[in-house]
């Protein structure tokens, strides 16, 4: 693993650690610190939400100002914490 690589997992696992799961509803709460407009992402928002979307331009300016990513990283970002979410609703 490179140190990019390495990089974007130390990205992901932050924001992880800071989302909420609620398993019982089936709702998960994102880091307060991501900027998702309230009318996209409520609070707490459905399983399924975030394994259909793609990256808000708000996600994308957080994550590139927050951890001074470049924009080609975004997606990749984005898709890895899509995955470690599902696994943790999957194996939750």
């Amino acid at each position: 693993m490179d140190k990019k690589e390495k990089y974007i997992n130390y990205i992901v696992e932050d924001m992880i650690k800071n989302t909420e799961i609620d398993y019982e509803q089936g709702k998960i709460k994102y880091p307060s610190t991501l900027p998702f407009p309230s009318y996209f992402f409520p609070s707490f928002t459905s399983f399924s939400t975030i394994l259909f979307y793609s990256p808000l331009p708000s996600f994308s300016k957080y994550i590139i100002e927050r951890y001074g990513i470049h924009d080609n990283d975004v997606d990749n970002t984005w898709e890895i914490y899509k995955g470690k979410i599902k696994e943790l609703i999957d194996n939750g």
